[in-house]
């Protein structure tokens, strides 16, 4: 949901079809709310959440709890720069700028959380999924929960036809992109995360 909201939301104001204003720091303010929710719940259904701190400090780049981590926490540093480019009133393209960053970060985050759940311990619903079936899912919530932004988009009476075009190619970008992770997915286990 976070990630969604935002890749919507930055597609939006990089197609000049929306202002980064107060309801733009809002849905990133509501972004960091719904990242902060998912980072507790991956952290808490570790055997040892406290291990969780070690295990970031020193890091086994071939885990997935590692990856994952970083890219959640690279996501959340993207959120905070956005806020704090907007509360110091600083020029507004810094957040286009930021965006391009963001928009692949954001995505990732959607993805790796749902791989991240699937290894988890009592995720039966997750674990049972192939890749291209996680792959779906998440772009569907990405789309169903950004939506909100897109919907007020259209019901602003602003164009939308640049942000529908530049939906597809960020969605073809990561199909391409990440297709090299999907190869080996299937051997990861949730024992070796830790």
């Amino acid at each position: 949901a976070a990630a969604g909201l935002y890749i919507l939301l930055m597609l939006a104001i990089i197609t000049d079809n929306y202002s980064f204003g107060l309801t733009a720091a809002i849905g990133i303010m509501a972004s960091v709310g719904l990242l902060g929710l998912t980072g507790l719940l991956l952290i808490n259904d570790l055997d040892k959440p406290m291990r969780f701190i070690y295990v970031m400090l020193r890091p086994n780049w071939s885990s997935w709890l590692v990856r994952g981590g970083f890219t959640l926490g690279g996501f959340s540093g993207v959120l905070t720069l956005h806020l704090a480019i907007y509360f110091l009133s600083l020029p507004e393209q810094f957040h286009v700028y930021l965006a391009v960053i963001g928009i692949p970060m954001g995505w990732l985050t959607g993805t790796y959380t749902g791989w991240l759940f699937k290894q988890a311990v009592g995720r039966v619903a997750w674990s049972s999924k192939s890749n291209l079936e996680i792959i779906a899912t998440g772009t569907i919530e990405l789309s169903f929960f950004g939506g909100l932004v897109f919907g007020l988009l259209l019901l602003s009476g602003q164009p939308a036809q640049w942000l529908a075009i530049a939906s597809v190619v960020v969605i073809l970008g990561f199909y391409i992109g990440y297709k090299h992770i999907l190869h080996d997915l299937r051997a990861a286990q949730a024992n070796p995360l830790l």
